[in-house]
């Protein structure tokens, strides 16, 4: 299991209560970055879960 989190107030998604500003388009951006990873070295993904600040990753 591996999991990121956003330093400080940091929004990863949704909509930043300090710039006003969303940010829902990085979901599909992460997601596709993540296949690429995983198919270059070797990595499966089981499973992940994206949140506001933080996400969470299954690998194999």
């Amino acid at each position: 299991m591996c999991t990121l989190a956003c330093a400080g107030a940091a929004c990863l998604l949704g909509d930043d209560p300090f710039s006003g500003k969303n940010f829902d388009h990085r979901k599909v951006w992460i997601e596709e970055h993540w296949q690429q990873f995983a198919a270059s070295f070797g990595i499966g993904v089981l499973g992940f879960s994206i949140l506001s600040n933080q996400f969470h990753l299954s690998l194999r």
